[in-house]
């Protein structure tokens, strides 16, 4: 006796609308599901944190990839390799959700590469993804509580340091 193949689940759309104001505070976006309320003011919070901070960085992606194209076009730069895109995306989402940090400046290098730079609170915090695991990173601190730092940095070792700085300055000013 022989069996019907196996059907396959039921796919899950995944909709590209952004998720509805939430009903507990009408002017803060969630990600949780219509019908579902965070459990607490907090978990509403942090997960409109995340979400602000995930769309300033599409946004901030958006703007290189723009800035890339008209200078290819103008015969300025390479376009964006797609493989240092991705990776330089892998890098920075995780750490600017995980630290909260200010979404950097992105910008489209020369070569194809990528770059983020953060200018801000006395810190000047510079990324140049040239290749997957090729992060060249410049760190310097106006107030001195990171050593500067000029040269590559594959695993942000160095880099880190200068992140958290950047993280705890902006949560002492907001």
């Amino acid at each position: 006796m022989r069996r019907a193949p196996p059907q396959p689940e039921a796919t899950q759309r995944v909709s590209t609308v952004p998720p509805p104001l939430s009903k507990v505070t009408p002017s803060v976006l969630t990600v949780a599901p219509e019908g579902e309320r965070p459990d607490s003011p907090a978990a509403l919070t942090e997960r409109s944190v995340r979400v602000t901070l995930v769309e300033e960085l599409r946004k901030a992606l958006i703007e290189a990839i723009e800035l890339s194209k008209t200078m290819v076009a103008e015969d300025e730069a390479a376009p964006i390799n797609e493989q240092t895109y991705f990776y330089a995306v892998e890098v920075l989402a995780p750490l600017i959700i995980a630290m909260e940090l200010p979404v950097p400046l992105i910008l489209p290098l020369q070569n194809g590469g990528i770059g983020a730079e953060w200018h801000d609170r006395g810190m000047n915090i510079e990324l140049r993804f040239r290749n997957p695991y090729h992060i060249y990173a410049v760190l310097e601190d106006a107030q001195g509580a990171i050593q500067p730092f000029h040269g590559r940095d594959p695993f942000l070792v160095q880099t880190l340091a200068a992140l958290r700085e950047v993280s705890t300055r902006a949560s002492e000013r907001d």
